[in-house]
């Protein structure tokens, strides 16, 4: 309905009767205005099964900006997370975690940890795990302290899971880090493609709108889990536990680690936010040669 009282307004004050003069989401996929090109970043092999993209769609794959490494961010990160494979948890900028949602979550990790110690003798590709989680939000009160205690404080204590509510390397920078084995996210956009070009499994928790589409996308494509599929808007800790259980040394693990790095390799090879520069300087170098000729 805005759309519509905005498409009314300009013309009531321009008198104009183009098609399409008001260019929004609604109509860059299907029916653009002349000349236009939509820079996506995602690619055919991200996607859901198309029979067709259409021409003024360039599929660029992840457009992410490099950033510095973890030992130049941050060298005591650094140190740390070469101490043991890592899981990094990162549920995003927005995304506000209760109590509840903070012990489903320490819950979920705290089978998983068991989960690969019982199976360590074993010879699993991961033996052993540490965690870092990015959360916002820190101030517990004692009685919330101590059942956050109850659930993970000797592995606090430990510091092999480390929570923190800001981390001076960028994400990818974190993801990117050879000893990290596994992603947890909300789902969003950044993260999804982020975990994708870093060729790390997934375990999404969507919150809200697309996340719902991501956390579809990670199991088509056989990135990952989605690991609160039977309770939306919320987590059990042993749906989230059997997640994070199958991305590490489940039976489909190293189908799940093969998978990803195989997409990364592919959105690797030329990075999207090349591709994306290219086509705009292309499309520039092409007006400007027009514009020339005109003169």
């Amino acid at each position: 309905m805005h759309r519509l009282r905005t498409e009314q307004h300009v013309r009531e004050q321009t008198g104009s009767r183009a098609h399409n003069f008001v260019v929004g989401l609604h109509n860059l996929g299907a029916s653009p205005p002349p000349g236009v090109k939509l820079l996506v970043a995602n690619r055919r092999e991200l996607e859901y099964p198309l029979k067709k993209i259409p021409s003024h769609i360039i599929a660029c794959g992840p457009m992410i900006s490099p950033a510095p490494s973890v030992e130049e961010s941050d060298p005591e990160l650094a140190r740390w997370l070469a101490r043991a494979p890592t899981l990094y948890i990162n549920m995003g900028t927005h995304f506000q975690t209760s109590l509840p949602g903070i012990k489903a979550i320490m819950g979920g990790l705290r089978i998983a940890i068991d989960n690969i110690a019982a199976q360590r003798d074993a010879g699993g590709p991961v033996t052993r795990l540490q965690v870092l989680w990015k959360l916002k939000g820190l101030d517990f009160t004692p009685a919330e302290q101590a059942e956050v205690n109850a659930l993970l404080g000797d592995e606090l204590a430990k510091d092999t899971v480390r929570v923190v509510e800001w981390l001076k390397p960028a994400p990818l920078s974190v993801l990117a880090h050879p000893n990290v084995v596994g992603f947890v996210n909300h789902g969003g956009a950044n993260s999804f493609l982020e975990g994708v070009a870093a060729g790390r499994p997934q375990v999404v928790i969507p919150a809200w709108m697309d996340c719902f589409d991501f956390a579809c996308r990670v199991e088509l494509l056989g990135l990952g889990v989605w690991g609160n599929k039977r309770t939306t808007g919320y987590m059990l800790p042993w749906d989230l536990g059997a997640a994070l259980t199958e991305i590490l040394i489940g039976p489909r693990a190293q189908a799940i680690r093969d998978r990803t790095a195989e997409l990364a390799r592919l959105c690797n090879r030329v990075p999207g936010r090349v591709i994306a520069a290219k086509t705009i300087l292309a499309e520039t170098q092409v007006r400007m040669a027009a514009e020339q000729a005109e003169l």
